[in-house]
């Protein structure tokens, strides 16, 4: 039984951290002048900067003894609740951390400190509960991933709460994180400068050009920020409070060089019910997100002890 435990951990760890490498409150760190939308060709002379420099976007990799520092901060929350044909399920998410992180020629060191939950019930014939909560330091070096904090996990009536100094294994086992990348950033202000509908808004600097893309509902469900639950949800699009769908990223007009990325999003679906009798289906969600990605100096504390850490599959197992 603790190994199938141990298995319902990796799958809290993992769905939890999601939305972490994805906090509370909207505070804007990209800051600039948003007052006017911005006209056609101030647009068009964004976006060909932003193509002409999309490989240097972290700086010139090629560069001796180059590297690229990165303050991470994301905060995200997510709730939903189901009921149809007789049965039901409920999902709260809230995820929150702040990483600095740094890019060289050998990869990603990170560290920083992660606040996880994941819960998860359902009424589902053979369904298992599981709650999973991770708090603590966090640490990246190369492709290994280390927690010195906290697991509590339950999943039906089995349970683990371990407290110490653990390896998560392979950063690339997490198939759910992603850390920011260039070739990603890239890839979203591009799309956001061509995307339809969405207003954009430029401050253009003697040395850096800051930009603002919002998006209404439509360009909110496009890009793929609510979650898969199963269920058609364009019955309840009637019922959406939506707040805002907000990209933001600014750059050095010298180099193209990043110099922050980020994201405020938020939107609810009051408790609902759609069709009659045996077809009804009630719904309600609450999604948010702030995450933002800032460039400078990083500071990465690994421990000097970090080669004793404890696998936390093992430390599971045991108890």
């Amino acid at each position: 039984m603790k190994k199938l435990l141990a298995s319902a951990v990796c799958l809290g760890m993992i769905l939890s951290s999601a939305v972490l490498f994805t906090g509370c409150g909207e505070r804007i760190y990209i800051d600039g002048d948003f007052s006017k939308e911005a006209t056609a060709e101030e647009v068009n002379a964004v976006l060909a900067s932003v193509q002409a420099n999309e490989d240097t976007l972290f700086g010139d990799t090629t560069e001796e003894g180059w590297d690229y520092g990165m303050r991470i901060i994301e905060d995200a929350a997510m709730k939903v609740s189901l009921s149809a044909a007789g049965e039901s399920m409920s999902l709260d998410i809230s995820a929150g951390g702040e990483l600095n992180a740094v890019y060289d020629a050998d990869g990603i060191r990170a560290s920083g400190s992660l606040n996880s939950a994941f819960n998860m019930s359902s009424t589902a014939e053979d369904a298992t509960s599981v709650e999973a909560n991770v708090e603590g330091n966090v640490y990246l070096t190369g492709s290994a991933l280390y927690l010195d904090g906290a697991v509590k996990v339950a999943a039906g009536e089995q349970s683990v709460d371990v407290n110490g100094k653990y390896s998560l294994g392979a950063l690339d086992d997490y198939v759910m994180v992603e850390l920011p990348d260039a070739e990603g950033i890239g890839a979203d202000m591009l799309s956001a400068l061509k995307a339809t509908g969405a207003k954009i808004y430029i401050d253009a600097g003697d040395a850096e050009t800051k930009v603002k893309v919002s998006y209404d509902l439509e360009g909110f469900l496009n890009a793929g920020m609510l979650p898969d639950v199963g269920g058609d949800l364009a019955a309840f699009m009637d019922a959406v409070e939506f707040d805002n769908y907000d990209i933001y990223f600014s750059f050095l007009n010298d180099t193209g060089e990043l110099t922050g990325y980020g994201y405020v999003a938020g939107m609810r679906i009051p408790e609902t019910t759609v069709g009659e009798g045996e077809n009804a289906a009630t719904l309600s969600m609450d999604v948010s997100a702030n995450v933002w990605y800032l460039a400078g100096d990083a500071q990465v504390q690994e421990p000097e002890d970090i080669g004793s850490y404890e696998n936390i599959m093992t430390a599971i197992i045991k108890g």
